[in-house]
Parts: C-alpha cells; structure tokens; sequence
C-alpha cells in the first residue's frame, strides 16, 4: 500500500513535506517509495488516475469526504470502517447511496479493516471479489443517486420548504429531522419533534455529532 498524496502547489513547500513524512516514515520502518505525491491537473484527468489504484483505504478517525467521492466517481471501491461520529460514517453514507454492492465494503472493526483489504488485493479469490465490485461501479456507480446533482438539489431545496412551513407553523424552537427516503413519494420528508431543553440560554441538541 502507498500513501498518494496531492503535490503541493509551492515546490519549496513539497522539499519541507516530503522530508518531513520521509523522515517519519523511515522512523516506523515504511521505505519513502511508499509515499507518492499526484500532480496536480484537470479534474476529468484526476478522476480517471484513480483507475492506477485497487483500493482506497480510509482514514480514521476522521474518514474521506471528497477524496472518496473523487474515488468512487474514478470507479475505484472504497474500504471504510463503520463508526459513531459523523466524520467517521461519511464513507457509510457515501457506499449506501452507490447503491451499487459496495456497502459490504463498510465494515465494523480496525481488525475486519485490515482482513478484508489484505483479503481482496492478496489473495486469488480476494482479487476477484474486488473485480467484481470495480465492475459494477462502472457500471452502476455514475447512475447512482450519489452523483444524481439534479436530484440532490430538488430534495434539498423540498427539505428547505419544509423546515420553514414546520418551523412557522409551531412558533417555537425545535427539531427538525429532514428525512431522505429513496423508495418513498415524496423521497423527503420533515419529523417534527418539540423544543429540545435549554441550558443558561443554548439549546441542547443531543446527538448533534452522531445521528
């Protein structure tokens, strides 16, 4: 495995980077080929590279955002560990709406993490799991509602409209749980839950970081 990385934009600032993780690198045994810089380039060019890797392996504890979706729009599957904080379930999110086979990629422990990706691009029957799921990306990823931009803006702008008709409608604070739901009609919908308690003036919003 390699660590790619996009090249900084001053060259003085990559010397400092690449001698720095370099240097860390060597300290825990990992030689500095191991550690590759991207160029910089158009973004129909970059999506395309990703077809150079196997496997994106995410980070922990704070996982990939728009490094994943740049992946998985390149066709190329994405491993994830399921976590309880936002940061750590966006790769989740993202697998689950592929709707593509891809959610078995998200699994429950560091231990599952480190089997499954030595599994899929070690071993025989591993790599032609992994062909198969590259294989339905490209063919089912790009129609995916992931990356369905029309359809996004249509239920985020029906989510709006409906936290204010909900919000003028009971005159006082509350929770507003927007709810996406791809085989309902419509697929967004409002839960109405009432005023969360406050403290010395601030609402307490349990959960704010894990639901």
């Amino acid at each position: 495995s390699v660590l790619w990385m996009l090249r900084p934009k001053e060259e003085a600032h990559l010397v400092e980077l690449r001698e720095n993780l370099e240097r860390e690198a060597a300290a825990r045994g990992v030689h500095p080929s191991r550690l590759v810089f991207a160029e910089r380039m158009k973004k129909a060019n970059h999506l395309q590279r990703h077809a150079a890797a196997d496997l994106l392996l995410d980070t922990l504890v704070y996982g990939a955002h728009s490094t994943a979706t740049d992946a998985l729009r390149g066709g190329l599957p994405l491993l994830t560990v399921r976590g309880d904080q936002f940061p750590t379930r966006v790769g989740l999110s993202l697998l689950k709406a592929l709707d593509a086979g891809q959610e078995i990629l998200a699994v429950d422990s560091l231990r599952d993490f480190e089997q499954t990706s030595v599994f899929l691009t070690t071993t025989p029957r591993g790599r032609r799991v992994l062909r198969r799921l590259r294989a339905r990306l490209a063919e089912d990823g790009r129609g995916s509602r992931l990356f369905d931009t029309a359809r996004f803006t249509a239920d985020l702008e029906r989510a709006y409209h409906l936290v204010w008709e909900a919000s003028a409608a009971a005159r006082s604070l509350a929770h507003h749980v927007v709810v996406v739901d791809a085989e309902a009609a419509p697929a967004v919908s409002v839960e109405y839950r009432a005023a969360p308690p406050v403290l010395d003036g601030v609402p307490e919003l349990p959960g704010l970081w894990g639901e």
